[in-house]
């Protein structure tokens, strides 16, 4: 699944802060990324979630949606907290919920 690459390269997010806050070891997280192996549904939504993406992007390997995060996280002093992304990842699932509900509008 490169696009689990794709989206954690643009929205500058190391990989270690992906693996904890999946809470998945960090010596395996680059085997999901490489296809190797796969994630499971939550883990998926989870990431959909943080990204502010619907599920089946993570699906589409050419496709990566600009992002804010890539300008929060890009100096490389910050450090990235399992709970910081546990947190956007609630705010964009919030988002996404109001973005359904004005298409029903």
């Amino acid at each position: 699944m490169n696009a689990l690459y794709n989206y954690r390269i643009a929205n500058h997010i190391p990989m270690n802060a992906i693996a904890d806050f999946l809470g998945i070891d960090r010596e395996f997280y680059p085997k999901y990324e490489s296809g190797e192996f796969v994630l499971d549904l939550e883990s998926l939504e989870k990431l959909a979630d943080l990204y502010g993406i619907d599920l089946m992007d993570l699906y589409d390997d050419k496709v990566v949606k600009n992002s804010i995060l890539r300008f929060l996280f890009q100096d490389a002093r910050t450090v990235i907290t399992e709970n910081d992304l546990r947190e956007i990842a609630k705010f964009r699932r919030v988002i996404k919920e109001y973005e359904k509900m004005e298409k029903l509008n």
